[in-house]
């Protein structure tokens, strides 16, 4: 009898240990996986929330209620007589294109910029303060400016064989009226 009294402790003793591994351990995996379900799960919220929010601010920035030709018109207006002299000297905050004449900046603003990123003057601009660096789009055209007077500057010059006129990027080269450059043909 004894020799079955030890044995029937050590049968209990494992379904107490079994019980206390599934009472403990294995509940502790579930609630461990279970945060890490909802981390992947928020996190995935999330990511389709900011996919969301950032074609929400393209629409924003591609605002076609915003009177294009009606503010070039009283910017044209209140640089009369002063349109061929350098931007630099007529409006503020010109960081880029100093040296062009400042009605033909506005040219380039209003139909280069606008029509090859497809969006309005509020894009980059405060209207209410033209020389404001609020905006970081505004900044990221400078710096896409620059990149683009380097490639037509200093790289495409050394392309050997490159025959005929001389190859030139712009704006529209990538982004083909679209705020965000195509990456793939068949968009």
């Amino acid at each position: 009898m004894i020799e079955y009294n030890n044995i029937w402790k050590n049968v209990q003793s494992s379904q107490a240990v079994i019980q206390f591994i599934i009472k403990n351990i294995f509940m502790k995996c579930i609630i461990v996986f279970g945060m890490f379900g909802l981390f992947f799960l928020a996190t995935a919220f999330s990511n389709q929330e900011m996919i969301a929010r950032t074609a929400q601010e393209d629409v924003i920035h591609q605002d076609t209620t915003f009177d294009v030709a009606g503010a070039v018109a009283v910017i044209k207006e209140g640089i009369k007589g002063r349109e061929k002299e350098p931007a630099s000297e007529v409006f503020q905050n010109i960081k880029l294109m100093g040296n062009v004449p400042a009605g033909r900046l506005l040219a380039i603003m209003e139909y280069a910029y606008n029509g090859s990123l497809g969006v309005t003057c509020v894009h980059c601009h405060n209207p209410n303060d033209w020389s404001s660096d609020e905006k970081a789009e505004k900044n990221i055209a400078r710096e896409m400016s620059t990149m683009v007077r380097t490639i037509n500057q200093d790289l495409l010059g050394n392309i050997q064989n490159l025959k005929g006129q001389p190859a030139v990027v712009n704006c529209t080269t990538c982004h083909r009226g679209e705020i965000t450059p195509k990456l793939d043909m068949r968009q």
